[in-house]
């Protein structure tokens, strides 16, 4: 019996080890101790331990020292490290835990961060609704070998994250995007390194996007090689790389990228992002319509601000800028001013473009890529003291920090001057130097010689054929007060002599007698009156104010030359305020009839204000020229379109084929239209032989600039140069004038090297040397690309009138496209308060000499 029980005890004690740890013979201990331990029967707590006591001796009885310190030690003694052995078990296990699950920080490179938040938030969208809570799985410690011990699987212990939902992670990436915006930098990375925790891919996205903003191209393709390496919106990252890859210049990797993100565009074929993607892969591949289809069709709203923006880069690229400007204008910010004023500049608004770029410049003062588009606004718009202003302040800047002009010009031909369309529509517009130039030019046009006895200039002048240009309704009956020294009848002879080099078409020859008269006779009125008249017919008049002026001042009664010199010194800018004083009070001591006085009285009237004088109504049996025409001119100013048609329709009649009064007639009655409505009626001026054009041959300037721009117009201008070079070779007379027409035909033609070889001939050879002359000359030369040759041209022009503000308006052009900022300045603030523009000479951007990415 005892042997049994000792053997079910045995079986009970082993089957808590293992079945391998189980030997088929009995130990070496001795059997009085075993039977010693198992008749022992602990009693209360203490009892709970015997298994595991049993159990450790029983695995450990191999160990010689754990063998002999079991020996040694009683059992209580035992008990109580088995129990300090389990708590210290205890407490590292929890340590361990501890240590596994505590929460780790992203220690990821610190960038700034910039990302488009539509797309942003789309891709948070995806990625935060792929993701799966961690988990942590800690190892059990086993103890190998013979008899080791395994202790039961401890269950898996898993921690979540903080919830994050698409609405916040769109807030954490609008909030990142606005830190980098007001350039908080390393708050905006601190904030991707928490959503990269969540979003890995749209977290490298935007530091992507932040490096390429901080022109770190190479940095940013990295960022996007992991965005795209996620599998997450690769087409946006692959053409955001591009991009960065474009700006370094590297076009195979470019072109590697731009494939990635042809391949994948189907990725997000049903996304808000496609369209505009779609439109970027095309833009940067140079298909520049085909990426603007997908933006005008975009029925979506999620990336409106970057399509519209880049919409109007697009339409900038098809000079469309109208819905360029309207593009940029739906999504402008502060930043966007200088841009949208440049815009509206290409459309010709400069006024509102102004306006933008004042705008940009209150929040960026120093950019000079404002400050010089502000400078040639002013220039366009004839503001010439800003203009001076700015290119002073920039030579001076340049000059010190070496800086570059971000906005280089050339002078050119103004485009308008080959533009029949424009060039019908703006006639009545079209002037320089003052608003009355065209009406001046009429009103000179058919002003009146002065002799002191009719019959006796009369039969000098034609031998009794009135028909001429010289006739009743041309010349007039002077009572100039003569000084001693000089007889009448000698004055009226030499007068009468000029007057006959008028009557023949040479003015020229009629100007150089008068000039030398005179030199012989300074303080003769009537000769002083008719030069002052023969330089305002010729376009000089700065020469026709001093004639004019001195001819009232030698005779004070004299209220036509007085009116005369009031009309020519506001042409040239002089201050005619003490003069009109003066004017007004002869008027008002003048002992001529009732009805001269009131003509002169308006027409004094009418140089200070055309617009509140009214349309002067002449006599039913007034045969005066200068009459007539004043009706149409007084009614130009009033738009009065019947008034315009009745005075030159009665300047017609009285001078049938005199060409100026056909041609005024036929502009008349389209005023203030288009006057291609004209263009057909006019082609007989063209075809019938009795037309006499021996003015536009000789005469007057006006004559020649009408049938020119009319021949222009109407498409005759080749019909015209025939016939003006037959007339050339053919004539026997002064040619100076035919040679004018034929320089200003062509430059109408835009045979500037011709037009320029005439001028030459007309100032080098001929002696043809006057302000306008010399002008046109420049002019005809800075369309050749004679730009030296047109400086000199002008310096001459300058001194010979120091009130030719077209001169000095081109030398100022001509002095900044040099870069010579200090002369350019002093010629703009030597025409400043002139609010004028060049009918002539333009300026457009030297794109050979802006520095821009190909």
């Amino acid at each position: 019996m005892a042997e049994e029980q000792t053997k079910q005890e045995d079986i009970a004690a082993e089957d808590l080890a293992t079945q391998d740890d189980i030997k088929e013979n009995a130990d070496n201990k001795s059997e009085e101790s075993q039977v010693a331990t198992k008749k022992k029967k602990p009693s209360g707590i203490m009892a709970f331990f015997t298994p595991l006591e049993n159990f450790a001796r029983d695995n450990a009885k191999d160990i010689p020292i754990i063998r002999n310190i079991d020996e040694k030690l009683g059992v209580k003694t035992r008990r109580i490290l088995l129990i300090v052995l389990l708590l210290l078990f205890v407490f590292m296990l929890v340590a361990l835990l501890i240590m596994a699950f505590k929460p780790k920080q992203d220690t990821q490179e610190q960038e700034s961060t910039k990302s488009m938040q539509q797309a942003n938030a789309n891709a948070g969208n995806q990625s935060a609704s792929g993701m799966q809570n961690g988990t942590q799985e800690n190892n059990n410690n086993n103890i190998d070998g013979q008899g080791g011990i395994i202790l039961p699987t401890i269950p898996e212990v898993t921690t979540k994250p903080p919830i994050v939902d698409n609405k916040n992670l769109e807030n954490m990436i609008q909030k990142a995007d606005m830190l980098y915006k007001t350039g908080d930098k390393q708050e905006a990375l601190m904030l991707f390194n928490q959503i990269a925790t969540y979003a890995k891919a749209i977290a490298n996205y935007n530091l992507g996007v932040i490096n390429a903003k901080s022109k770190d191209y190479q940095k940013s393709i990295e960022y996007y090689d992991k965005a795209i390496a996620a599998g997450e919106d690769v087409a946006l990252s692959a053409i955001n790389a591009a991009v960065s890859a474009f700006r370094l210049g590297d076009i195979n990797k470019y072109q590697y990228y731009i494939n990635i993100a042809n391949t994948y565009a189907n990725q997000i074929s049903n996304l808000p992002p496609y369209a505009y993607s779609y439109a970027l892969n095309q833009y940067y591949q140079g298909q520049y319509f085909e990426a603007l289809s997908p933006l005008n069709h975009d029925a979506t709203t999620h990336f409106d601000k970057d399509s519209k923006r880049l919409a109007a880069k697009l339409y900038t690229l098809f000079n469309d800028n109208v819905q360029a400007y309207n593009n940029l204008k739906a999504v402008a910010e502060k930043q966007d001013e200088l841009a949208l004023g440049q815009l509206l500049a290409r459309q010709g608004s400069l006024n509102a473009a102004r306006g933008h770029v004042y705008n940009y410049l209150l929040q960026y003062p120093d950019d000079w890529h404002a400050k010089m588009t502000m400078q040639l606004i002013s220039l366009k718009l004839g503001d010439f003291i800003e203009a001076a202003r700015i290119i002073d302040e920039f030579g001076a800047a340049k000059k010190e920090h070496n800086i570059t002009n971000p906005y280089p010009i050339k002078a050119r031909v103004a485009p308008s001057v080959f533009n029949v369309q424009l060039a019908q529509e703006e006639f009545w517009n079209r002037t320089f130097e003052h608003s009355n130039l065209l009406t001046s030019k009429i009103l000179f046009y058919y002003a009146p010689y002065r002799v002191f006895n009719v019959d006796e200039a009369l039969s000098i002048i034609s031998d009794g054929v009135l028909d001429s240009k010289i006739n009743l309704g041309n010349l007039e009956e002077s009572h100039a007060i003569l000084v001693r020294g000089a007889t009448i009848s000698n004055i009226n002879t030499n007068i009468a002599q000029s007057l006959r080099k008028i009557n023949e078409n040479d003015l020229r020859g009629a100007l150089a007698m008068i000039k030398h008269d005179v030199e012989e006779n300074p303080n003769h009125a009537v000769l002083h009156y008719n030069a002052g008249l023969i330089y305002a017919q010729v376009g000089d008049f700065a020469n026709a104010y001093k004639h004019f002026l001195r001819a009232y001042h030698l005779d004070m009664t004299d209220v036509q030359a007085g009116v005369f010199a009031m009309v020519t010194g506001q042409l040239i800018y002089k201050d005619i305020s003490t003069l009109n004083v003066n004017v007004g009070q002869s008027i008002v001591d003048s002992k001529m009839p009732k009805e001269q006085l009131a003509f002169f009285s308006k027409l004094k009237e009418w140089v200070n204000d055309p617009s509140s004088m009214g349309v002067y109504i002449p006599q039913a049996d007034e045969k005066r020229a200068i009459a007539l025409a004043f009706q149409s001119i007084s009614a130009m100013h009033m738009r009065d379109i019947k008034n315009i048609t009745a005075g030159f329709e009665r300047l017609k009649y009285y001078q049938s084929n005199d060409i100026v009064s056909n041609i005024l007639l036929d502009l008349a009655k389209n005023y203030g239209t288009n006057v291609k409505n004209s263009s057909l009626n006019m082609q007989y001026l063209f075809r019938e032989d009795n037309m006499n054009l021996d003015n536009v041959f000789y005469g007057p300037n006006l004559a020649r600039e009408l049938y020119i721009y009319v021949g222009f117009i109407t498409g005759n201008l080749e019909r015209e140069k025939q016939l003006l070079n037959y007339k050339l070779s053919t004539q026997t007379k002064n040619p100076n004038g035919l040679l004018q027409a034929l320089g200003l035909l062509n430059i109408y033609q835009q045979n500037f090297e011709e037009s320029y070889a005439i001028y030459d001939r007309l100032i080098n050879g001929l002696k043809e040397d006057d302000s306008y002359t010399r002008y046109l000359g420049a002019v005809a030369a800075i369309g050749a690309g004679h730009k030296n040759a047109a400086s000199l041209l002008l310096q001459l022009s300058k001194m010979e009138s120091s009130v030719n503000y077209e001169s000095r308006f081109a030398l100022g052009v001509l002095y900044q496209e040099a870069e010579n900022y200090n002369a350019a300045a002093q010629h703009y603030n030597s025409i400043a308060n002139r609010s004028s523009k060049s009918e002539f000479l333009d300026f457009t951007i030297d794109d050979s000499k802006v520095n821009t990415p190909q």
